[in-house]
């Protein structure tokens, strides 16, 4: 019976050097990858949070009783959700999608109301600012008339944006709804 050869010369310093190179060109995809992962896991995080904040004045709108003041024994139940809901700009109804006056088309333009979040006695874990924009427009049963005022109004549509700065580069997201108050005590 005979025994295979073994060849016991082993690696040379050469085959050595392109197996460490090979494994090295490897090992930075993989560190670029995770980088990349990290970044993406950072800004969908922010992104998130930016969405909750808008989701929350959206739902706050959608109450049934948001349209219009609801009275109690102590005085009115949503009145900080009912001055929200007011047309305060009505110049502005045509810019329901604008956040500042800088942006193209945005000349002149102030929001119905801002505000910065999270508000500062609630404890911020990424340390981001965002800012909430709300335009409301009043939408009247005549829409040939000229803009109504806000006992007038039968609905309003709502444009919530949130904008904030991340490494020099602004973000905004926006989302709207439209707030009924047909048939109902308007304010």
């Amino acid at each position: 019976m005979n025994k295979p050869k073994l060849n016991k010369d082993g690696f040379s310093l050469v085959e050595l050097m392109i197996a460490m190179t090979i494994l090295a060109y490897g090992l930075l995809a993989v560190a670029q990858m995770q980088v990349i992962a990290i970044r993406g896991n950072t800004d969908s995080g922010r992104l998130a949070e930016a969405t909750n904040f808008l989701q929350e004045k959206l739902e706050e709108f959608r109450q049934p009783s948001a349209f219009f003041i609801t009275r109690t024994a102590t005085g009115f139940a949503n009145q900080a959700t009912v001055n929200d809901l007011t047309n305060n700009k009505t110049t502005n109804d045509a810019q329901l999608d604008c956040a500042s006056n800088t942006e193209p088309g945005c000349a002149g333009y102030e929001p119905d109301w801002t505000e910065t979040l999270p508000p500062p006695t609630t404890p911020n874990p990424r340390g981001n600012t965002y800012t909430r924009i709300v335009n409301v427009r009043n939408i009247c049963e005549d829409s040939d008339a000229p803009p109504c005022n806000n006992e007038e109004a039968l609905a309003k549509e709502v444009n919530v944006i949130i904008t904030w700065t991340e490494g020099g580069i602004a973000h905004k997201i926006s989302s709207r709804t439209l707030v009924t108050g047909k048939d109902r005590e308007f304010f």
